[in-house]
């Protein structure tokens, strides 16, 4: 669901570029999947399975925290 939501903001955030927004949109998320692969694979090689839960913990708890002090209500 959250993709959905965030391409339908990008789409009305410039609704002139909708080509140049869709390619940058998915640009974005194979990035994010190739380096959390990395990420998860380097930790899993070098801590074991257990860590790299851990790990995904920790970034999962660090971005909310972030995400809520950055944008109070």
């Amino acid at each position: 669901m959250l993709p959905i939501a965030i391409q339908s903001w990008i789409f009305k955030a410039a609704p002139d570029r909708l080509e140049v927004v869709a390619a940058l949109f998915v640009a974005t998320g194979q990035l994010a999947m190739g380096v959390g692969a990395l990420i998860g694979g380097v930790v899993v090689d070098h801590f074991g399975v257990q860590m790299a839960i851990g790990v995904g913990v920790a970034g999962t708890l660090g971005a909310t925290l972030w995400i809520v002090a950055r944008f109070p209500r």
